[in-house]
Protein backbone atom coordinates (compact mmCIF):
# COMPACT_ATOMS: atom_id res chain seq x y z
CA UNK A 1 0.00 0.00 0.00
CA UNK A 2 1.21 3.52 -1.19
CA UNK A 3 1.74 6.12 2.03
CA UNK A 4 -0.53 8.42 1.53
CA UNK A 5 1.20 11.75 0.41
CA UNK A 6 -0.73 15.23 1.61
CA UNK A 7 -1.37 18.29 -0.97
CA UNK A 8 0.57 21.34 -0.74
CA UNK A 9 -0.88 24.31 -3.34
CA UNK A 10 1.21 27.18 -3.83
CA UNK A 11 1.11 30.12 -6.28
CA UNK A 12 4.76 30.45 -7.66
CA UNK A 13 6.46 34.14 -8.51
CA UNK A 14 6.98 34.94 -11.99
CA UNK A 15 10.43 34.35 -12.25
CA UNK A 16 10.47 30.76 -10.33
CA UNK A 17 7.43 29.54 -12.79
CA UNK A 18 9.58 31.20 -15.94
CA UNK A 19 12.61 28.55 -14.74
CA UNK A 20 10.83 25.84 -14.05
CA UNK A 21 8.51 26.35 -17.20
CA UNK A 22 11.81 26.21 -19.72
CA UNK A 23 13.25 24.23 -17.54
CA UNK A 24 10.30 21.52 -17.62
CA UNK A 25 10.03 22.40 -21.71
CA UNK A 26 13.67 21.02 -21.81
CA UNK A 27 12.81 17.92 -20.18
CA UNK A 28 9.40 17.65 -21.69
CA UNK A 29 8.10 17.53 -18.45
CA UNK A 30 4.90 19.35 -16.61
CA UNK A 31 5.86 22.26 -14.53
CA UNK A 32 4.34 20.69 -11.27
CA UNK A 33 6.25 17.71 -11.59
CA UNK A 34 9.65 18.94 -12.05
CA UNK A 35 8.47 21.49 -8.97
CA UNK A 36 7.53 18.39 -6.87
CA UNK A 37 10.84 16.56 -8.29
CA UNK A 38 13.11 19.49 -7.07
CA UNK A 39 10.92 19.66 -3.84
CA UNK A 40 11.77 16.12 -3.32
CA UNK A 41 15.53 16.34 -4.18
CA UNK A 42 15.45 19.29 -1.26
CA UNK A 43 13.82 17.65 1.42
CA UNK A 44 15.79 14.44 1.02
CA UNK A 45 19.17 16.68 1.69
CA UNK A 46 17.53 18.41 4.39
CA UNK A 47 16.58 15.13 6.26
CA UNK A 48 20.00 13.98 5.03
CA UNK A 49 21.56 16.63 7.22
CA UNK A 50 19.27 16.77 10.04
CA UNK A 51 17.45 19.72 11.01
CA UNK A 52 19.77 20.65 13.82
CA UNK A 53 22.19 21.36 10.41
CA UNK A 54 19.97 23.20 8.90
CA UNK A 55 21.02 27.25 8.94
CA UNK A 56 18.69 30.12 7.81
CA UNK A 57 20.46 32.64 5.48
CA UNK A 58 19.32 35.36 7.91
CA UNK A 59 22.04 33.90 11.08
CA UNK A 60 24.62 36.16 11.61
CA UNK A 61 27.71 35.39 9.39
CA UNK A 62 29.77 35.51 12.75
CA UNK A 63 27.46 32.53 14.16
CA UNK A 64 29.34 29.25 15.06
CA UNK A 65 26.83 27.78 13.00
CA UNK A 66 27.13 29.36 10.40
CA UNK A 67 31.01 29.61 10.01
CA UNK A 68 30.92 25.76 10.66
CA UNK A 69 28.39 25.81 7.48
CA UNK A 70 31.01 27.33 5.35
CA UNK A 71 33.39 24.99 6.33
CA UNK A 72 31.69 22.21 5.88
CA UNK A 73 29.08 22.88 3.39
CA UNK A 74 28.13 18.89 2.80
CA UNK A 75 27.14 18.42 6.01
CA UNK A 76 24.79 21.76 6.62
CA UNK A 77 21.80 22.78 4.76
CA UNK A 78 22.03 26.76 4.07
CA UNK A 79 18.29 28.16 3.52
CA UNK A 80 18.23 31.61 1.44
CA UNK A 81 17.55 34.74 3.90
CA UNK A 82 13.89 36.03 4.32
CA UNK A 83 14.37 38.63 2.38
CA UNK A 84 15.32 36.86 -0.40
CA UNK A 85 12.44 34.57 0.01
CA UNK A 86 9.83 37.46 0.36
CA UNK A 87 11.25 38.91 -2.79
CA UNK A 88 9.79 35.62 -4.76
CA UNK A 89 6.79 35.32 -2.83
CA UNK A 90 3.72 36.29 -5.06
CA UNK A 91 1.54 39.24 -4.46
CA UNK A 92 -2.04 38.29 -2.71
CA UNK A 93 -4.50 36.83 -5.85
CA UNK A 94 -3.23 37.64 -9.29
CA UNK A 95 -0.67 40.03 -9.05
CA UNK A 96 1.43 40.66 -11.25
CA UNK A 97 3.88 38.82 -10.10
CA UNK A 98 2.14 36.26 -9.78
CA UNK A 99 2.40 33.14 -12.92
CA UNK A 100 0.49 30.11 -12.10
CA UNK A 101 0.10 27.57 -9.25
CA UNK A 102 1.46 24.11 -8.22
CA UNK A 103 0.33 21.13 -6.16
CA UNK A 104 3.16 19.44 -5.03
CA UNK A 105 2.81 15.94 -3.00
CA UNK A 106 4.41 15.23 0.48
CA UNK A 107 4.56 12.13 2.22
CA UNK A 108 3.70 12.36 6.40
CA UNK A 109 7.02 12.22 7.21
CA UNK A 110 7.77 15.26 4.69
CA UNK A 111 5.07 17.40 5.98
CA UNK A 112 6.40 16.57 9.34
CA UNK A 113 10.08 17.95 8.52
CA UNK A 114 8.50 20.90 6.83
CA UNK A 115 6.16 21.50 9.78
CA UNK A 116 9.67 21.14 11.84
CA UNK A 117 11.05 23.71 9.91
CA UNK A 118 7.85 26.66 9.98
CA UNK A 119 8.31 26.01 13.93
CA UNK A 120 11.82 26.81 13.74
CA UNK A 121 11.57 29.84 11.59
CA UNK A 122 8.02 30.99 13.18
CA UNK A 123 9.62 33.87 14.79
CA UNK A 124 11.18 35.32 12.21
CA UNK A 125 8.50 34.49 9.76
CA UNK A 126 5.34 35.37 8.44
CA UNK A 127 2.54 31.71 7.88
CA UNK A 128 0.52 31.27 11.01
CA UNK A 129 -3.18 32.43 10.58
CA UNK A 130 -6.14 32.49 12.64
CA UNK A 131 -9.61 31.56 11.24
CA UNK A 132 -12.69 32.64 12.38
CA UNK A 133 -13.82 29.71 13.89
CA UNK A 134 -10.65 29.74 16.06
CA UNK A 135 -8.74 27.26 14.40
CA UNK A 136 -5.00 27.99 13.26
CA UNK A 137 -3.63 28.07 9.73
CA UNK A 138 -0.15 27.22 8.94
CA UNK A 139 1.47 28.36 5.23
CA UNK A 140 4.21 26.49 4.58
CA UNK A 141 5.00 28.94 1.42
CA UNK A 142 8.51 30.66 2.95
CA UNK A 143 9.99 26.67 3.76
CA UNK A 144 8.63 25.99 0.09
CA UNK A 145 9.99 29.17 -1.59
CA UNK A 146 13.55 28.42 0.20
CA UNK A 147 13.51 24.70 -0.34
CA UNK A 148 13.44 25.50 -3.96
CA UNK A 149 15.45 28.42 -4.28
CA UNK A 150 18.10 26.00 -2.67
CA UNK A 151 18.01 23.79 -5.98
CA UNK A 152 21.16 24.54 -8.21
CA UNK A 153 18.27 25.49 -10.95
CA UNK A 154 16.55 27.77 -8.76
CA UNK A 155 19.98 29.08 -7.18
CA UNK A 156 20.67 31.90 -9.49
CA UNK A 157 17.62 34.03 -8.38
CA UNK A 158 19.40 34.47 -5.10
CA UNK A 159 22.18 36.51 -6.46
CA UNK A 160 19.52 38.79 -8.59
Amino acid sequence: MKPRKYRLRIRLHRKIYDLLEMEALWQDSKIGTLANRILQEELAKLRQVGLDHCVCGDEDAASARRIEAEKHPESYYVLSSFDCREKYMPTHGRGLDTKGQVTLLVTAEQLQLIDALFDRESGCVRGLYSESQGQTVKSYRYQIVGLLLHNPLLQELQKQ
